[in-house]
């Protein structure tokens, strides 16, 4: 069998798949740029809540401060004597849930020690069955902690 031999392009279809691909190529370019203006834009919409925000914000605090202004020195150390109470009431409190925490984890260490065979499981099976005993022992833990029978021991 013989090819057939195609017909070289005519001038206007050669000039026409030019024009085409010129024409595809300016569309996917205006695409991307409106894409890009779109993204650029909405970044710009977000900076400016941001910012406003941000305003918004400080008035609210000027407001908060410029009435303490108008009271009295006498009444604006007792107000800073009883944030600077709170304060110190709060940094002993979170002390002492601190020393709680860590008082209760030393008592789940000496209540709760893995064995050897849970420290290194052999297969998935022994991990789950590790972990079902270790969990069935934190709750007996927590169950003791609450009833206050572990506090004595610290």
């Amino acid at each position: 069998m013989a090819r057939r031999r195609h017909k070289p392009l005519s001038p206007i279809a050669w000039l026409l798949g030019v024009i085409i691909s010129v024409l595809g190529a300016y569309i996917v370019y205006q695409v991307r740029v409106a894409a890009i203006e779109n993204m650029a834009q909405r970044q710009i919409e977000r900076s400016q809540a941001a910012v406003q925000k941000i305003q918004l914000q400080q008035q609210v605090r000027q407001n908060l401060i410029a009435p303490r202004s108008t009271l009295s020195p006498d009444e604006l150390a007792r107000q800073e004597t009883a944030e600077r109470r709170r304060h110190a009431e709060l940094v002993t409190a979170a002390r002492l849930r601190q020393a709680e925490l860590a008082a209760k984890d030393d008592a789940w260490d000496r209540f709760y020690q893995p064995s050897r065979a849970c420290m290194y499981p052999e297969s998935n099976q022994r991990k789950l069955v590790c972990e079902a005993s270790a969990n069935k022992a934190r709750e007996r833990f927590e169950a003791a902690w609450k009833a206050g029978q572990l506090q004595s021991q610290r």
